[in-house]
């Protein structure tokens, strides 16, 4: 695979690197045709590129070959390589940023190379460029682009978010977790296995789940106190198999997760 590693176009001005975000340029292209690049490129930046017209692939050293539409936008990594092309008439605009705010960003997982392209997000990109635009040199001119950018990007976030797949990717590594017996690590333990900080991973839970991690797993550790209790178990034995640091703290949750005992459900026969 040929790989071309582009050159920076210019060097960031001191008040840019000391914001840790600027924007390096923006542009616009048409074609009424455009073929496959033979080579792949680094573009040694981040990038947002934006269809206006037309359909098209994207292709990633990750992801393989993605189609495109009106309405997408492709996120481009600085160490990712990738080209896209279009089908005919195929219209684009961009813009080109860098900055250690977003190597945070994506350390995060708020972007990810595995997941490139972000649906119906055109509007966004083309508000922020719009703004940029209109933008007259001044005093702190810098900071405000880093304000759009960051608004263009958290929006571009929010719009990437699929709570549908976010669940069922969660629910894989969970069902991992459970078949080699580690049901009841710490949240943060839970987080390094599926591969994120855990911050990340409480935001990326509550979005797909609607509560946090802890009330999730307290859930699940109460629904399997009712299995071993139906099986005959002492509540003392329940406790520990279903993770609690002693019967007391088992007690109380149960109750009031429940709003009885777990003795009275033993009692009441289930």
């Amino acid at each position: 695979m040929k790989i071309y590693h582009s050159d920076r176009i210019r060097a960031p001005e001191p008040a840019e690197l000391a914001l840790n975000l600027w924007i390096d340029r923006m542009g616009a292209k048409y074609h009424a045709e455009e073929n496959r690049p033979d080579f792949f490129r680094c573009l040694n930046l981040y990038a947002a590129v934006t269809v206006i017209e037309g359909v098209g692939f994207y292709e990633g050293k990750t992801t393989g070959r993605l189609p495109l539409e009106p309405g997408d936008t492709m996120m481009i990594f600085p160490d990712e390589p990738s080209r896209y092309w279009g089908s005919g008439i195929w219209s684009t605009e961009w813009i080109v940023w860098n900055g250690s705010d977003m190597e945070k960003l994506v350390t995060e997982g708020y972007f990810t190379p595995t997941r490139p392209i972000i649906h119906q997000s055109t509007p966004t990109v083309l508000r922020c460029l719009n703004n940029l635009r209109q933008m007259v040199p001044g005093y702190g001119v810098e900071l405000a682009k880093k304000v759009l950018l960051l608004g263009m990007l958290l929006e571009l976030h929010r719009l990437a978010q699929n709570p549908q797949e976010n669940r069922h990717s969660l629910e894989k590594k969970l069902h991992e977790l459970e078949l080699t017996g580690s049901r009841y690590l710490p949240v943060n333990e839970i987080a390094r296995h599926c591969g994120m900080s855990a911050v990340h991973f409480r935001r990326r839970f509550k979005e797909a789940f609607g509560i946090s991690p802890a009330q999730y797993f307290m859930q699940q550790r109460l629904n399997y106190s009712l299995e071993l209790l139906s099986s005959g178990l002492a509540i003392k034995e329940v406790s520990a198999q279903s993770g609690f640091c002693n019967e007391f703290h088992f007690r109380r949750k149960f109750r009031e997760h429940f709003g009885y005992p777990p003795g009275s459900y033993t009692k009441l026969g289930n």
